[in-house]
């Protein structure tokens, strides 16, 4: 190591959740159209987000807001954004003081794109922060791509990570799927297991039957035989009178 910088502070963890989920709030009354999973090469990036804006009361379209952040902390927001649209945009910067990297605002004209890096401390009063999207003109349409949205304290941006919250949820997701799996293995069980009891019960049920059913026709086969014997020393009494 040949330099120490001891003002390079190094965060890591994304505090933007959902941060490659098309998830912008309108604003101003626009009505805002997202997609996600698209590709840029520009931005080099298969997961960009696509947002598209109509109509609306005010320059501001669309806003992006990452919260729950510490008061008065080292922070830096990155990302990758494209002006897709057919009229200049405004990026800007909101909750975010001190900035010892890059404006807080500047204009993308149609096909422009940059890579952002807003350094500075959050505000001491309110734990977000907000990546604003804005028109020239109230009634101009907007249209923009945006990747690898990061929020993590410290002083220098690094390469985007998905949030430990969205990590965690994914697997809290997948316990709850193996959760649900092993109740209807269960449950399944549980229908086999009856349908056993049931076939066994048929199975007695048959042979109760098949007894009754020999045992009446043991007792018919022998009221048969008693009749004819019957018959039979009837019929030897009368030739026995005759003679």
């Amino acid at each position: 190591i040949s330099k120490y910088d001891a003002s390079l502070i190094i965060g890591g963890d994304n505090l933007a959740s959902n941060s490659d989920k098309p998830v912008w709030d309108t604003h101003g009354g626009s009505v805002l159209t997202q997609v996600g999973g698209i590709t840029n090469t520009t931005l080099k990036t298969k997961k960009a987000i696509r947002v598209s804006s109509t109509g609306g009361s005010a320059t501001i379209k669309a806003v992006r807001t990452i919260s729950a952040l510490v008061l008065s902390a080292q922070v830096v927001m990155s990302a990758r954004i494209q002006n897709i649209g057919t009229k200049p945009i405004t990026v800007r910067c909101n909750g975010i003081e001190n900035h010892i990297k890059d404006p807080f605002s500047f204009s993308l004209n149609s096909g422009e794109f940059r890579f952002i890096e807003w350094v500075g401390v959050t505000r001491h009063n309110y734990d977000f922060i907000q990546l604003i999207i804005e028109s020239t003109d109230m009634s101009h349409d907007t249209s923009f791509e945006v990747s690898d949205l990061k929020v993590e304290y410290g002083t220098k941006a690094t390469s985007w990570t998905p949030s430990s919250l969205d990590v965690q949820a994914g697997i809290n997701a997948n316990a709850s799927a193996i959760s649900t799996t092993n109740t209807e293995v269960s449950r399944i069980n549980g229908v086999v297991t009856s349908q056993g009891t049931s076939i066994t019960n048929l199975q007695a049920g048959l042979t109760t039957a098949n007894n009754n059913i020999a045992l009446k026709a043991d007792g018919s086969a022998l009221t048969a035989l008693t009749t004819r014997v019957t018959n039979a020393e009837g019929a030897l009494v009368t030739q026995s009178s005759q003679t």
